[in-house]
């Protein structure tokens, strides 16, 4: 081969690998596509990264549309799903984790509260879950996924070869290189009009969608402290507080309202409305440090005529 025709066929390919790497976060969604994908473990400590094998059960994956040809990625591991929206209209370099916001009440507009520190990237191969994001130099990886499910012995075997894997993925500095190029992306396609113009409508409408969603929020609460029952309650929650001071030497345990456990430690108060229903006697749960078990026996019935009492622990008296 002349050597004219080899370079041209290494620029050539040079090009085709760059334009790969550079492909925003919309189309690597895409290319990875939704289904299953195999969760690594990864940990990190003071900046560095080390690997063990693959969780047993994967995770689902969606990519959704969800404006124009920007995408909605759909994490399903538990009850509660995550979503994540692209960072910028213009040229996507992460997605952002967010929460969207609708109602029939703001007709076509559609706003996302982000929660900027938490990230998502995919790359050709490895899909990365960011926290503590502050920019591209800065953050942790906190979960390494790849598509594909495995059960069963190719589960154990892939498991057992998973840290010489992920130790050759080098993950740290992949990912870092792979941001690097895809910011220095997005700020050549933001120095240009057509992009600020794509980002800035993005934002605009993100903004109005804001707005109307306040706007609904407003007129709804404002409806209800108009009303008869928000005036009632607005009432009771002007009257003095009840409170609640252990005078004992131990923990005073209770619950109350909606499914609310009190660790009441000696020499605390604790203030209640003095129209919120019964302070019930509980008992701690084995293996759980936040939650308490009610007795459904009462200390306190909390009606409406003991506004402003004071009670200590140990004049408290059980009822049934």
């Amino acid at each position: 081969m002349k050597l004219k025709t080899k370079i041209a066929v290494l620029l050539a390919f040079s090009a085709l690998t760059t334009g790969i790497a550079q492909d925003d976060q919309n189309k690597m969604a895409e290319k990875q596509g939704a289904g299953p994908y195999m969760s690594y473990v990864i940990t990190q400590s003071g900046g560095d990264y080390t690997y063990a094998g693959i969780n047993k059960d994967a995770w689902q994956i969606e990519v959704n549309p969800f404006k124009t040809d920007l995408k909605e990625i759909v994490i399903k591991r538990t009850i509660n799903s995550r979503y994540f929206y692209p960072d910028n209209a213009a040229y996507a370099a992460t997605f952002v984790d967010g929460w969207k916001e609708t109602g029939k009440e703001m007709g076509n507009l559609v706003g996302v509260r982000f929660n900027e520190s938490k990230r998502m990237v995919f790359t050709e191969e490895w899909v990365y879950l960011l926290e503590n994001w502050k920019d591209k130099d800065n953050y942790t990886i906190v979960d390494c996924i790849k598509k594909g499910e495995l059960t069963g012995f190719k589960l154990t075997k892939a498991a057992f070869g998973a840290k010489k894997e992920m130790e050759k993925a080098n993950h740290k500095a992949s990912l870092q290189k792979f941001l690097d190029d895809a910011f220095k992306k997005q700020a050549e396609v933001m120095a240009t009009a057509d992009g600020k113009d794509k980002e800035q409508m993005y934002r605009d409408d993100l903004a109005k969608a804001k707005k109307r969603y306040q706007f609904t929020v407003d007129s709804v609460n404002g409806k209800f402290w108009a009303s008869e029952q928000g005036q009632r309650v607005k009432k009771d929650m002007a009257k003095p507080k009840v409170i609640v001071y252990n005078d004992t030497q131990t923990e005073f345990l209770f619950y109350h309202g909606q499914n609310v456990s009190v660790f009441l430690k000696p020499g605390k108060s604790y203030e209640l409305t003095c129209k919120s229903g019964k302070l019930y006697e509980a008992n701690r749960i084995p293996n759980n440090t936040t939650q308490l078990k009610s007795t459904w026996n009462y200390y306190l019935d909390l009606d409406g005529n003991n506004c402003g009492v004071t009670y200590n622990v140990s004049t408290l008296s059980l009822h049934k």
